[in-house]
């Protein structure tokens, strides 16, 4: 599990930085940012899996969790499967294992879809800073929000779970 969340937190703090230096509607790459940029190297690389190449459990864990799922498309990653769909008009991710044993889900949201409870937690510490992303990382039975903020002067990420709020990053403007 550590190395999943490692592996997560990661990928959150690059595309963060990428995100946090550009605006909504810019492109990167070639990749609009209303897209969820999160695709990793192994799946950006790789074709699409037809069913047939996808664990069953993991088709059948996915159906029966993400049933309002769109635009639903799958990869094979080193340790087991990834896949990327719409549901309720936002970009997620799922990780599943070689096993078709669910990983972790990550959801990407702009501040208005944050949690009250959260947003007034980072708001309340982070009252000078403008919250331009969130990405919601749940493994197991634990959410961690990865919040990005941006002032005139710096980005910040900031982690945020049920226990703990800390800066995970800090990058001054220049």
């Amino acid at each position: 599990m550590k190395k999943i969340l490692s592996s997560l937190l990661s990928t959150i703090i690059l595309l963060s930085v990428l995100q946090g230096t550009i605006h909504a509607q810019d492109i990167i790459a070639g990749i609009s940012n209303a897209e969820f940029t999160g695709m990793t190297d192994e799946a950006r690389n790789g074709d699409r899996l037809k069913s047939a190449e996808i664990n069953t459990n993991a088709i059948k864990n996915f159906e029966k969790s993400f049933k309002q799922a769109k635009n639903v498309n799958w990869y094979k990653v080193k340790d087991g499967f990834m896949v990327y769909f719409y549901q309720n008009e936002t970009k997620e991710i799922c990780g599943y294992d070689l096993k078709g044993r669910w990983q972790y889900t990550l959801v990407s949201y702009p501040e208005k879809k944050l949690p009250l409870p959260i947003w007034h937690r980072v708001k309340t510490v982070y009252y000078e800073y403008a919250i331009t992303w969130v990405n919601q990382i749940q493994i197991q039975n634990k959410i961690i929000y990865v919040v990005h903020l941006e002032n005139e002067n710096t980005y910040k990420n900031v982690r945020v779970t049920d226990e703990d709020m800390d800066i995970i990053e800090e990058v001054e403007k220049k």
